[in-house]
């Protein structure tokens, strides 16, 4: 009880302190670069055993406009994929407004999570001319603990038109190792809804759950849990009803992974209703006590 109620008081109170991100730069010097509705292309290898969380980028953009970009993924590579369409999947937005050529332009784009493996990254640039660097052989390798690049190309237009190799995109990547929330079940009443917490870098730390009917967000110092504060929360969090939200709270084994289980009362009123689920894992020494933030996994009573 004493865990639940330091959370509850982190999640309402929490502010004074600031998580700072992890990243990799690639360089702001360029001597190229190309228009607008261009895309850049490059390959990513997450190395991170845990997966990264990606949570905003900085870009080079010739002009001091707004902007926007749309960050697109393929499995494995870009390579034979830069002109097909369909090979790629829009993972995150983001706007901006450009600093001038080599200044970086932030970009806050909507989180998501790339697990370890390797992929192809597309941005997508739609109002303003991007800047990049022509490739030398020795300026399109960038690595460190968490994360590898290798640069890259561009296309004229949209997965389309002429292509420019090799390129070096000019930008950063800010990050934090992922922490995932899954779940499985039929979402009926008088069923269970099965999570899979998984934190590969909070292995043996303590976690809390919480399920509320929105997306708040609540703000933890530099960043957000996507829970509303609403009573849901506070009645899962509390540990009130643990025949309803069993294991809401415990510890990560030694591989950072856990199990819980809401258990939907078999009442057909709830028919409908959307559940959003989260969980947070803690550690006193952590910025607002509050090690990593998971992403939030919602479904609805069916």
């Amino acid at each position: 009880m004493r865990k639940t109620v330091f959370v509850l008081a982190v999640l309402v109170l929490a502010g004074l302190a600031t998580a700072q991100p992890s990243f990799i730069t690639t360089m702001f010097a360029s001597n190229n670069g190309g228009s607008t509705d261009w895309v850049n292309m490059f390959d990513v290898n997450i190395i991170n055993p845990s997966g990264l969380q990606i949570l905003s980028l900085d870009v080079n953009i010739s002009s001091t406009s707004t902007f926007a970009i749309a960050v697109y993924v393929t499995p494995n590579t870009y390579v034979g994929n830069d002109g097909n369409p369909a090979a790629w999947t829009k993972v995150s937005t983001g706007n901006g407004v450009g600093k001038g050529t080599d200044v970086p332009a932030p970009v806050d784009v909507t989180d998501f999570i790339l697990a370890p493996g390797s992929y192809g990254m597309g941005i997508h640039y739609t109002g303003v001319s991007m800047r990049y660097t022509n490739g030398t052989g020795t300026n399109q390798n960038y690595q460190n603990a968490d994360i590898a690049l290798q640069l890259g190309l561009v296309r004229g237009g949209f997965f389309t038109g002429s292509t420019f190799t090799p390129r070096v995109w000019n930008g950063t990547i800010y990050y934090m190792p992922a922490v995932t929330l899954t779940g499985s079940g039929s979402g009926a009443p008088g069923t269970n809804l099965d999570f899979a917490l998984s934190a590969g870098s909070d292995a043996g730390l303590g976690y809390q759950m919480g399920s509320s009917f929105g997306t708040g967000p609540i703000l933890i110092d530099s960043r957000k849990l996507e829970l509303s504060l609403d009573d849901l929360l506070v009645l899962s969090a509390s540990g009130a009803l643990p025949t309803v939200f069993q294991n809401y709270a415990g510890v990560l084994d030694p591989s950072g992974k856990a199990a819980a289980r809401l258990s939907i009362p078999n009442l057909p009123v709830l028919k409908g209703i959307r559940i959003y689920t989260a969980f947070v894992t803690l550690k006193a020494s952590a910025p607002s006590g509050i090690a990593s933030i998971s992403n939030t996994f919602m479904f609805t009573i069916q």
